[in-house]
């Protein structure tokens, strides 16, 4: 997924774009433009409310622009955020496995997606 859509993710059930960095969830929007413009808003807030309500509204350029496709695939399924690290869990034969906890999220992403290629098999 490219930087533009960094810490944008869909939430199927709900039909939403949810706005979410290390673990915490900020908003969620119908229209993945106002997603990444509120999310363009907390960057330059340092992810601060406080700071966002006294910050002057930029224009959303984002629904006149050309948008790359956004994957609407769960790019968060089988990881969590528990106790200050990514995890990775899966149901497997009525038991659920821990698959190893991350820093980062994108060390989650990475090692979940190797273990979907290979079977969810530990190493």
């Amino acid at each position: 997924m490219s930087d533009l859509y960094k810490y944008i993710h869909y939430n199927p059930k709900k039909k939403l774009y949810e706005i979410r960095k290390d673990g915490k969830y900020y908003d969620s929007f119908s229209l993945l433009t106002d997603a990444l413009y509120e999310r363009d808003c907390l960057v330059n807030a340092d992810w601060d409310y406080d700071v966002l309500v006294d910050t002057p509204h930029y224009y959303n350029h984002y629904p006149n622009m050309d948008l790359p496709p956004f994957s609407k695939e769960n790019d968060m399924q089988n990881i969590y955020w528990d106790k200050n690290k990514w995890c990775i869990r899966k149901w497997i034969n009525g038991k659920r496995l821990r698959f190893g906890r991350f820093k980062s999220l994108d060390e989650a992403k990475s090692h979940r997606d190797w273990l979907k290629k290979n079977g969810w098999r530990r190493i």
